[in-house]
């Protein structure tokens, strides 16, 4: 004679499925997750307009010193001028 699988009155191993509504609690655990994606979202865009801030201001840094960097060839280049025309007038 063969037994049953399980002894009376107990359930198999395994999840159980939900027989019951969700909780107001579950409802809850959505807005938080909605919350949590949102404000990951808004810190993703910061963190991004930062990052285009930083890359503007190192470009401009760059084209800044680019340009002294002319301006001072530039002037020595004029004293280089201006000193080899004296030295011929002598």
């Amino acid at each position: 004679m063969q037994r049953p699988p399980f002894p009376a009155g107990q359930m198999p191993p395994g999840p159980i499925p939900p027989t019951t509504p969700p909780k107001k609690g579950d409802d809850d655990d959505e807005i938080w997750r909605q919350r949590r994606q949102e404000r990951n979202a808004e810190v993703s865009t910061a963190i991004e307009r930062a990052r285009q801030r930083r890359e503007e201001e190192e470009k401009k840094i760059e084209t800044d010193r680019k340009k002294a960097a002319q301006e001072k060839l530039r002037a020595l280049d004029e004293r280089a001028k201006k000193k080899d025309a004296d030295g011929k007038v002598c």
